[in-house]
C-alpha cells in the first residue's frame, strides 16, 4: 500500500509548478509536522513525497497532502488525490 500512497503523492506533487510546490513545501511545514529546515529548498518531489511517507501512515499521508492542497487552494489536486486513493483502495480490498 505504501508504494501506491507514495505514487498518488508523487503524482499530485509533480503537476505543480515551481511555484506552486514551494507553496506546497512551506504550507506542509507549516502546518506543524514536518519542521522546514528538513525540507530543504532543493528537495525534490520525490523526497518530499517520501518524507510525508515517512511522517504519517497509510490514510494519514493522503489526508495531510490534501490537506496542504487545499490549504494553498489547490483543490483540484486535493480531489484528484482523494479519488484516485479512493478507488485503488476499492480495488486492494
Amino acid at each position: 500500500m505504501e508504494n501506491i500512497v507514495y505514487d498518488l503523492i508523487l503524482r499530485g506533487l509533480e503537476s505543480l509548478p515551481a511555484d506552486e510546490f514551494e507553496k506546497f513545501k512551506h504550507k506542509l511545514s507549516a502546518q506543524g509536522e514536518i519542521n522546514f529546515g528538513l525540507i530543504e529548498d532543493d528537495e525534490s518531489k520525490m523526497a518530499i513525497a517520501q518524507r510525508i511517507i515517512d511522517k504519517f501512515i497509510e490514510k494519514h499521508d493522503i489526508e495531510q497532502a490534501t490537506i496542504v492542497f487545499s490549504a494553498i487552494d489547490l483543490n483540484n489536486q486535493a480531489e484528484e488525490l482523494e479519488e484516485a486513493y479512493a478507488r485503488q483502495h476499492f480495488v486492494d480490498e
